[in-house]
């Protein structure tokens, strides 16, 4: 069950996309302010985070900036901030969607899934506990850990290659197979 961080400081809408995204099968965490959103999302590592802007003691931006410092964590930003400057700046910053308020919960369900499936169809489940730019340890329960020494060389280097980014499947396959740098 993939778990949704809602962060709004009204509790009715809290509330209410709790209900529409619990129904739709999520489970969901939230959180009234930025400072409780950042201890959350580090405590609970959700899969989509549900983001309003306007938040006491730290605003949604900078929430959303201190959570692009170390994940690339999905990010669908419900706010009442409409006008386009607003929604490009939220974009820009790494917000994968934008849902102005008043909003229909239907759609916000329907956006979640989308972003989801979007960000499920370009990652492919790697069998890496920890990796450095020498070595990674490799969960014993893989497959991979009985690689010969060279392509566990390729998978590091390809590894290496995405340090940081979001990569698609085939882009991976890619450059573990010479086909592009």
């Amino acid at each position: 069950m993939k778990t949704v961080l809602v962060v709004d400081d009204e509790p009715k809408i809290v509330q209410l996309a709790r209900d529409y995204l619990e129904h739709a099968g999520f489970s969901v965490a939230s959180a009234s302010d930025g400072r409780e959103a950042l201890a959350s999302f580090r405590a609970s590592a959700p899969d989509l985070l549900v983001l309003d802007l306007g938040l006491p003691l730290v605003d949604g931006l900078d929430v959303a900036r201190a959570i692009r410092k170390t994940s690339n964590v999905p990010i669908v930003m419900l706010t009442g901030r409409g006008d386009e400057a607003d929604r490009v700046s939220g974009l820009e910053l790494g917000a994968d969607d934008y849902v102005t308020k008043p909003f229909s919960p239907k759609e916000l369900v329907a956006r979640v899934r989308a972003v989801l499936r979007t960000i499920a169809s370009f990652s492919i489940p790697l069998p890496i506990r920890w990796c450095s730019s020498t070595s990674a340890v490799l969960d014993a329960r893989s497959p991979m850990r009985n690689f010969a020494k060279t392509q566990r060389g390729t998978l590091l280097t390809t590894l290496r290659h995405f340090a940081k980014s979001l990569a698609s499947k085939n882009g991976l396959f890619s450059v573990a197979h010479g086909e592009a740098r």
